[in-house]
Formats: structure tokens, sequence, C-alpha cells
């Protein structure tokens, strides 16, 4: 095989599990600190703050160390993980920024080929009409958009599809061509049910759609996940509620509770708790948009809606799958002639289409 000069080779790196051992050790000597600290505090307070510096702690301390014992192991024990933090990012921070280019690169393939799909059905008269006819079309009107959002675990670097694939498709296979045959002679009444699966669930097990919020409980759907029980997530209800989209939310939900200093279940239930209610009401903009397009859009013209959206500026259409958007971006929106009829948007907005 062909050898790479010297200066194009990747540096060496330092194995990861040797950087992550670090904060699995503080975070350890942390929570044993928290189990003897009261028995520790009183006959030796520097040993108590060098295993867990927490500010309870630390304050507990003061009064019986001098200021650079208390200063010199305080502050040490603070930034200990501090350089093996920038040593990750040094040194493996570039795949993490690549793989969420990929990704993101990925999701708007996806969209893209949904909206070329429209547009290419609209042109040539494309509506199914029978439950098979309808089945034929989702499958591959999911399917093309999927085929460019998938992840290498499922595609390789070759184009060459996965083990994992394999392993799906295999037992995805017979399932297609049973509902399939069973959709060709199924009376309407019963495609609904026959047709379960095909763009919805977990992509491994549908023969893909994420969830898209027109309104509901929030109170209610936290409590069917347990009570007093913190959640993230899905169960949550931390996703966009147009896109469906949850990594963001998992991001910021993980920051979080990083910044969290009482991990008892009840504190992390009021925290999850708090956060995912206020994100809920700070969304429900986005919830009109989606009444707007599945109550007041005809279902052969919701591609339209998307075909706007997508011709306005990237900066807007960034801070949308944020879930950021301005108010300006909000009103740009929702200015203009809209793709749906004005009678039935507007009874999409109050919520009775």
């Amino acid at each position: 095989c062909r050898l790479r000069r010297m200066d194009e080779r990747e540096p060496r790196r330092i194995p990861l599990p040797w950087l992550l051992a670090p904060f699995i050790a503080s975070m350890v000597l942390g929570y044993v600190g928290d189990i003897i600290g009261p028995h520790l505090i009183n006959d030796h307070p520097l040993l108590q703050i060098a295993l867990n510096p927490r500010n309870r702690w630390l304050l507990l301390a003061t009064p019986q160390l001098g200021a650079v014992s208390f200063f010199v192991v305080g502050f040490l024990r603070l930034v200990s993980t501090d350089p093996i933090a920038f040593l990750i990012g040094r040194q493996y921070g570039d795949a993490a920024a690549k793989t969420a280019r990929a990704r993101v690169t990925r999701i708007f393939a996806h969209e893209y080929t949904h909206l070329l799909h429209r547009q290419w059905a609209n042109a040539h008269g494309v509506k199914p009409t029978t439950p098979l006819q309808r089945a034929l079309w989702e499958a591959t009107y999911e399917g093309l958009g999927n085929l460019q959002s998938l992840g290498p675990e499922w595609i390789d670097a070759q184009g060459r599809l996965t083990d994992r694939a394999r392993a799906a498709l295999a037992r995805l296979a017979p399932v297609l061509v049973d509902r399939l045959e069973r959709l060709a002679n199924a009376p309407e009444a019963a495609s609904a049910e026959l047709m379960v699966g095909l763009s919805s669930g977990p992509f491994a097990q549908k023969w893909g759609a994420l969830p898209v919020a027109l309104g509901g409980d929030f109170e209610g759907y936290w409590r069917s996940g347990g009570k007093h029980v913190a959640k993230a997530g899905m169960r949550a209800a931390l996703f966009h509620p147009t896109t469906g989209y949850s990594l963001p939310d998992a991001v910021r939900t993980a920051a979080l509770i990083a910044r969290q200093r009482d991990y008892s279940g009840a504190a992390l239930h009021d925290l999850t708790h708090d956060h995912a209610a206020k994100t809920w009401e700070a969304r429900g903009f986005y919830r009109l948009l989606d009444r707007m397009l599945f109550r007041a859009a005809e279902p052969d013209q919701r591609y339209r809606v998307l075909e706007r959206f997508y011709r306005l500026d990237p900066g807007l259409i960034g801070r949308f799958y944020a879930g950021r958007s301005t108010m300006t971006d909000k009103a740009r929106l929702l200015i203009g002639k809209p793709p749906v009829p004005i009678r039935r948007a507007i009874a999409a907005i109050r919520g009775r289409a």
C-alpha cells in the first residue's frame, strides 16, 4: 500500500480510555467524599476537600484550615480534570466536529430529497389512492430520504451495507412482502393498521419518521413516565415539535445536569421537569406551525409549505432547527400569502381544525 508522507500522518493521540480514567476517578472520589464527609470534615478537613471540593465542604473546612493549604488543595482539586478536558478537546474535538458536520449534512440532504420527490410527484400528477399505492408511495418517499441520511452504522465508507443493516434488512424484508400482499386486497378500514410501522418507530424496526407535536398535555405526558422520576429526551418531551430531532436538547440537558451539584433523585426530577416544562412552553409557536401544516394544508399540498420554508434565509432556517427562532423569524414565517386556505389556517391557530 502507498505510504503517506510523514507530515500527512495523523498525530499520535493518547488513548481515550486513558484520558477518561481521571474523570471517572474524580467522580468516584467525589461520591466517596460525600458519603464519608460528615466523619472527615472535623478531623481531616484537608483530606475531605481533596476528595470532594463542593461548596458545602469548602465552607465547612474554612475555619479549620490555613489560607495557603485551603487555597492550594481546594484550587488544585477543582481544576484537577481541566487539563484532561483540554487534551480531550485538543486530540478528539476534530473528530466530534467532523461527525457533527456530517450529521447535519445528512439531515439537510434527507429533507431536500423529500422536497424534490414531492415536486416530481406533483409535476407528474402522482396521487396514490388505494392502500397499496399509498404504502408504496410512503415506502419510496421515506426510503429515498433515509438513503441520504444513513450514518456509518448502516453504510460503510465504500457504500456497502454493514452487518447491522443486513440483519435489519433480513428481518424486515418478509414483513414488507407480507404487508404489501395484504394491502393489495385490504379494505380501506383495515389499511391504517397494516401500515403501522411503515414510516414510524426506530429505524431498525420500521418497514422512518420522527414525532411531530401538534399540542398536548405536558404534565400528563410527564406523569405517564413515572411520578417523581427524572427524565430526558423523548420521554421528557425534549424534542423539536416540528423536526422531531432531539439531539440538541440532549446536549443541553447533559450540560444542565453537569452543572448540577445535587444528584439526588428528587433534585434531578425537579431540575429536568422544570427544564422540560419551560422548553415545552417556549415552543408553542412550532406546535402552531404543525397544526397549520397538518390540519389546514391539504395532504398533497403540504410540500409547498416546506418548499417555501427552505427558500428562506439560511440563518433563519438554522435558528428554526435549533428551536431558537427570534420574533423576526416567526414574523417572517407567517407573513406573506400562506400556502394553506385562510379559513382553515385560522381554525388551526384556534385549535379547532
